[in-house]
């Protein structure tokens, strides 16, 4: 009898050490090392890596209706638009290095203006989706 009593024991102790053991896993896993999951998050949003969420471009579609290589103006909806000193023009994943120099009337685009909310940005990013 003794030895069943002490099978039972030593069961009920290594079934006890392994639930306590999943748990301590399982909290680790959602407070992580140093705080809950909600701290983390907070920490995140508080402090982004740069570049991780940096601002994506917000595009626009329009069909160019005039290039204005003097002035550095497109002009897309009826009205001129700036074009950054440094504008980047990509065509079928290809960054072309003619800049505004690649862009033609007639040409289906997406383009991107400067970050910021002032009237007035230039153009900074235009993707070609069909030449005229």
């Amino acid at each position: 009898m003794s030895h069943r009593l002490m099978i039972l024991a030593t069961r009920t102790l290594l079934a006890g050490a392994l639930a306590a053991a999943c748990a301590l896993a399982q909290a680790t896993a959602v407070s992580g090392p140093n705080g809950t999951a909600m701290q983390g998050r907070r920490t995140v949003v508080a402090a982004p890596v740069a570049g991780v969420n940096a601002d994506r471009p917000e595009l626009a579609q329009a069909v160019i209706e005039a290039v204005d290589l003097g002035q550095r103006q497109l002009r897309l909806r009826g009205k001129p638009v700036a074009v950054d000193a440094n504008l980047r023009v990509v065509q079928g994943g290809n960054l072309l290095s003619q800049g505004l120099r690649a862009l033609r009337a007639g040409q289906h685009i997406r383009f991107a203006l400067a970050p910021g909310d002032q009237p007035g940005r230039p153009v900074v990013l235009v993707y070609i989706d069909q030449q005229p």
